[in-house]
């Protein structure tokens, strides 16, 4: 301790210490022993009870790594002259903590099993949909303008899981979208357009019109040179004027289906608006708000947000986290302000994608958005101790003593977090089910339109 002001003064080398050591205080890291072999939550934890380091005794793990820079206090001074092996006997107390421990463990990996089952799961049918967003978007560019009606059957299917009897959750999704990323960018935009439509208190019908107009949004980009649209360099201000026509092709390539009955009109006001914002300083017309539906309000705000995680110039996308804070201090008066305020309230300030430092240091990418409570999302744990295909998925909202303490940016991790954690070049979102919460409550406790 620092006789001055009290505080702990450390080294931030990382060093092994005996089990003798331990005290309450000292963050540890228990190696050479598989995460299902011990009773913890983790690998890594702060010691807060000597019946903690009777546990670890049973276990006759020797020694552990002592982490300076995440505890509290100094191990103890290790003895010269090593003290007796305490006898491995057990009081009541010791054995509750121990049988506690190994119950909240157990519940942990039962949890584990249904989250990998429901990722799994959900991954399957993203596959399914991007393929079928695919087919639709081709064969439109082609002149078979009826496969319209295969996009409509699938945003149909999604809207009844949206409004069913189970929860749904925004759930990264591990993607490598290479040369095809306007079908991610589609299927991205129409899944958050409907999880806003939805908060906002949108029915059945009106949403089945808002995801076909989010899914359609860049539909006139077929239209546009491929030598700009995919132009690695800044673009001149001609072809940013060729790129700006998009939404006026879109409107001309779904027009014809409009009048066919086979594409709703207010789907095709939202490929024409997408682009403009509610301040006029959007395009093609300057529209302002009072001009502009809810539905193309909506379709801006989750298209700008895509857009800014997933830029066409890779370095300079940013993570989930960066994107909603930028829109909301440097463009909120461009968009729908309540509308802007529910989508972050819904995201959280940690969206599916960022990487996040929990307040005992561990860190993690957050992987789903807990209906209930967007502050306690799922994450995906680094942890050297399991296999990278292993990696513990953790429900913060299952430990209300964990929090997330601040974000990092990609570019801050060691290669080794880096490499376990694969943050994705490519931020895609599906939905997943999972029970529904008992209160219609959000996470501000205002009720939840649905």
């Amino acid at each position: 301790m620092d006789e001055h002001n009290g505080e702990l003064k450390i080294d931030a080398t990382e060093y092994s210490v005996t089990i003798d050591q331990l005290q309450p205080g000292v963050f540890i890291r228990i190696t050479g022993l598989s995460w299902l072999s011990h009773p913890f939550l983790m690998n890594s934890l702060k010691i807060t009870s000597r019946d903690q380091i009777n546990v670890l005794r049973k276990l006759k793990i020797k020694t552990v790594i002592f982490v300076p820079g995440k505890s509290d206090v100094f191990p103890l001074p290790e003895q010269k002259t090593p003290t007796p092996a305490p006898a491995m006997t057990s009081s009541p107390a010791e054995d509750a903590e121990t049988e506690k421990l190994w119950q909240e463990k157990k519940k942990r990996i039962e949890s584990q099993k249904a989250l990998r089952h429901k990722i799994i799961a959900c991954e399957k049918h993203f596959a399914a949909s991007v393929e079928t967003v695919k087919n639709v978007m081709r064969n439109i560019e082609g002149g078979r303008l009826e496969s319209v009606k295969d996009a409509d059957d699938l945003l149909q299917s999604i809207i009844a899981d949206l409004l069913g009897e189970k929860d749904t959750a925004v759930q990264l999704m591990n993607t490598d979208s290479g040369g095809e990323s306007v079908f991610y960018h589609s299927l991205n935009v129409s899944v958050l357009a409907m999880m806003l439509g939805r908060e906002h208190g949108l029915g059945q019908e009106d949403l089945r019109i808002l995801s076909l107009g989010a899914l359609f949004h860049d539909v006139g980009k077929h239209r546009v040179p491929k030598n700009i649209l995919f132009k690695p360099t800044p673009l001149t201000k001609f072809e940013a004027d060729i790129l700006r026509l998009h939404p006026k092709y879109g409107v001309e390539t779904m027009e014809p289906l409009c009048k066919k009955g086979i594409f709703p009109d207010d789907a095709l006001w939202v490929i024409q608006d997408h682009h403009e914002r509610v301040d006029g300083s959007g395009y093609p017309s300057g529209r302002k708000g009072r001009h502009l539906s809810d539905m193309t309000k909506i379709v801006s705000i989750v298209d700008r947000y895509d857009n800014l995680c997933n830029n066409r110039d890779q370095k300079k996308s940013v993570t989930p986290h960066e994107a909603l804070a930028y829109m909301f201090k440097h463009e909120k008066e461009r968009f729908d302000s309540p509308l802007l305020q529910r989508f972050i309230s819904y995201l959280g300030v940690y969206p599916p994608g960022t990487i996040v430092r929990l307040s005992n240091e561990v860190v993690g990418m957050v992987i789903s958005v807990n209906p209930a409570n967007s502050l306690k999302p799922s994450l995906l744990i680094y942890d050297p101790e399991i296999p990278k295909n292993e990696a513990l998925i953790f429900d913060l909202s299952e430990d209300k003593s964990l929090s997330i303490a601040t974000s990092i940016r990609p570019h801050e991790l060691s290669d080794a977090i880096y490499d376990y954690l694969s943050p994705r070049k490519r931020v895609s979102y599906f939905l997943s089910s999972q029970d529904k919460q008992p209160a219609g409550k959000s996470v501000d406790g205002s009720p939840r339109n649905r």
